[in-house]
């Protein structure tokens, strides 16, 4: 990767929404300044971005910024709440119908 010049960027960052470890590798590998990353209550019950990822940002001073805040009703339909006006079920692989 080479790494970017003042005249051509501030800051250069990395995103992804499926897997903490390539992101974690990434930041590990190269020089970014920023990440923006899912955070939200949700993220305990699967691959977790705050418990693989998120020390590792904070350890190396990125920008970080929080996607995904509101789980997409993940989080409430696994817990039963009906929020939608149907009924709505939530596993580990995604939705039950």
């Amino acid at each position: 990767m080479k790494t970017h010049s003042a005249e051509e960027s501030s800051f250069i960052g990395i995103t992804g929404h499926r897997d903490p470890w390539i992101l974690k590798k990434g930041i590990e590998q190269y020089p970014f300044d920023a990440i923006l990353m899912v955070l939200n209550a949700a993220d305990k019950h699967s691959a977790s971005f705050i418990d693989h990822l998120l020390p590792t940002a904070v350890e190396k001073g990125l920008a970080i910024i929080g996607m995904k805040i509101p789980a997409h009703g993940w989080l409430s339909a696994c817990i039963g709440l009906d929020l939608h006006g149907k009924e709505t079920r939530w596993n580990a692989r995604g939705r039950e119908d």
